[in-house]
């Protein structure tokens, strides 16, 4: 395969939590078995998340954990970013309008408990630790009779806090579980029309700025073309939605051989009851599946 014979070294701009180490030798690993010519130095840049751990990620507005790396990219301090795609704004800005989206990970949610078993089984009153209001308000529509509280910290420090006086379980997202090596913890896996997942959940995205031609023509090769089509749905919805939507929602999308499978959730206007949708379509019409799919929860509100 001819790569720009350009592109001899990139600055890879990631977060220095392990897991986003992991993510970004993942694609470092794509990116050598086309040309082992490449070299690459990894930069490590601390997001406002990461230099806020104990304050609600709520409070700390959007691209909390993107907004640093975005802005080393546009300095021209690194060629690359690679996030979770979750994690990024829906709205793009002019400069670093384009990204590359690699094989997505499992999409699931998974729940881990001291109790080593499903969430339908734990005692009542038992403490569950999410940072996700979308996961909060599924979890207590399959058990009101729990609480559901803030926890903050990377995966091992949440694996930590299972079994502690604040904890006795987490939910949290399979992909990260998965890359870190910690299945052995999963209690349960929730099928993603029980617990429908963040829009982009389990997918790396690998972010340049739209001048730099050359490393587009590389990295458009390590795209995984049925994970594109699910992620733009998925982003199709929440921009259908409102990106700025305080309201929780969750969206995701499968891809078959010849089809588009598409789960829908938000709450509706008085914060409490969930609204779901579901649709699906030939895959050679899945334009705007995402966007027709919010239409029919919104009709539900309005």
């Amino acid at each position: 395969m001819i790569i720009d014979s350009m592109v001899k070294n990139l600055l890879i701009g990631t977060r220095s939590s392990p897991l986003a180490m992991i993510q970004t030798k993942e694609v470092l690993n794509l990116l050598q078995k086309l040309n082992s010519g490449i070299t690459f130095d990894i930069i490590e840049i601390n997001s406002v998340g990461d230099n806020n751990p104990d304050v609600s990620i709520n409070s700390l507005g959007k691209g909390v954990f993107v907004s640093e790396l975005e802005k080393a990219l546009v300095n021209k301090h690194i060629d690359i970013a690679i996030h979770s795609l979750k994690d990024l704004p829906i709205e793009q800005s002019d400069i670093l309008g384009t990204m590359v989206v690699c094989h997505r990970e499992d999409s699931r949610d998974v729940f881990i408990s001291k109790f080593k078993c499903a969430l339908e089984d734990i005692p009542t009153g038992s403490r569950i630790g999410t940072s996700s209001p979308r996961r909060k308000v599924q979890i207590l529509s399959i058990r009101p009779d729990i609480i559901v509280s803030e926890i903050r910290g990377n995966i091992g420090t949440r694996l930590n806090k299972v079994g502690t006086s604040d904890y006795d379980g987490i939910v949290v997202a399979a992909a990260g579980i998965n890359r870190l090596g910690y299945q052995d913890c999963i209690d349960q896996y929730f099928d993603t029309q029980i617990i429908i997942p963040e829009p982009g959940q389990g997918a790396l995205a690998v972010q340049f700025r739209n001048e730099n031609r050359c490393l587009e023509s590389l990295l458009t090769q390590i795209e995984h073309y049925d994970t594109k089509v699910a992620i733009r749905e998925e982003m199709n919805f929440v921009k259908e939605i409102g990106g700025g939507c305080k309201i929780p929602i969750a969206a995701h999308a499968e891809v078959t051989e010849s089809m588009i499978k598409m789960d829908g959730m938000m709450v509706s206007s008085n914060g409490i009851d969930i609204l779901r949708e579901y649709l699906e379509c030939d895959l050679d019409k899945y334009e705007n599946t995402g966007n027709t799919l919010a239409k029919k929860l919104l009709s539900k509100i309005r």
